[in-house]
């Protein structure tokens, strides 16, 4: 191997080593726009393998938000509706694996802020979490982390917090969009994409389903390093979907740096080149954009 590549790949595993142990990456997809969230796979692994579980079966398909409190929190998992789009849907529990031993203190002790992603639980049992989560509007550690055990925070917003900030947009003031509604029960702060505000009773069947707040949630795939090219000076790197990637360059190990790209990631293969890079020895290093830091 030259030694210009091995340099190369030693570099790049370290540079890439601390995102990676980082964690997963979740995205959020609902008609108002893409949040990725990053997953504490190592500090809180039983919590992650548990939603990741969810995500990987297929249970949280349809998947709707049946609980929006702004400035609090949004929640979901716990409902998803069947036969979506025909006259014959309607609403079902999401089907439940066993449930969770609550991980808030064991390792670091991560607190419900802002954008931390969270394990909903029965009242009265630590233990109880399964299928339902919530993502938090603001500072909730006063309230979240100290009562029944607190609640496990295992991931936190990455981006969009632009596309977040909308979901915390709805309201109980009756208007044409965005509005948390009354269905009872379980639903008794159910998010609405659309409202017919000229309609004098409630809202039909019809139009609560089709303006249920639905959230898709994927796994993004995991980093791979890139690839150096023995032959040209350039490597070639697969991108993240819908994060920034910053690539710099430096003929010291130290820099100074300079860079060679800043883009949004599509998820394709990408291929930088560096015209500096034939007959020396290189270092380079990957920027993604850091998650919130951790919630302690």
């Amino acid at each position: 191997m030259p030694l210009q590549t091995f340099i190369l790949s030693v570099l790049l595993s370290a540079v890439f080593a601390s995102f990676v142990s980082a964690g997963s990456l979740v995205r959020f997809r609902t008609v108002l726009g893409d949040t990725i969230v990053e997953l504490y796979d190592i500090e809180k692994p039983i919590t992650t393998s548990n939603f990741l579980a969810y995500v990987r079966s297929d249970r949280y398909t349809n998947m709707f938000s049946h609980r929006l409190i702004s400035d609090f929190v949004i929640q979901g998992g716990g409902f998803r509706v069947s036969n979506r789009g025909t006259s014959s849907n309607s609403v079902e529990s999401v089907p439940s694996l066993p449930t969770i031993t609550n991980e808030f203190s064991k390792g670091p002790l991560y607190r419900n802020l802002y954008g931390t992603l969270s394990m909903a639980k029965l009242g009265g049992d630590p233990n109880s979490a399964s299928s339902q989560w919530f993502l938090s509007f603001g500072d909730n550690s006063a309230n979240l982390d100290t009562q029944n055990g607190g609640f496990t925070v295992f991931g936190r917003v990455v981006s969009d917090t632009n596309v977040f900030n909308r979901l915390n947009t709805f309201t109980t003031s009756r208007r044409a969009t965005n509005v948390i509604v009354n269905a009872q029960g379980a639903f008794s702060e159910l998010p609405q994409i659309t409202y017919p505000i000229n309609q004098a009773q409630g809202l039909t069947a019809e139009q609560l389903f089709t303006n249920l707040l639905y959230i898709e949630i994927s796994e993004l795939p995991t980093i791979v390093l890139p690839l150096p090219n023995p032959r040209s000076a350039s490597l070639t790197f697969v991108t993240v979907l819908g994060l920034t990637h910053r690539f710099e360059a430096s003929s010291f190990p130290i820099g100074p740096w300079q860079i060679l790209s800043d883009l949004m990631g599509t998820g394709g293969a990408l291929m930088v080149p560096d015209p500096e890079g034939i007959g020396t020895n290189r270092f380079y290093r990957l920027l993604l954009p850091p998650s919130l830091p951790r919630p302690l």
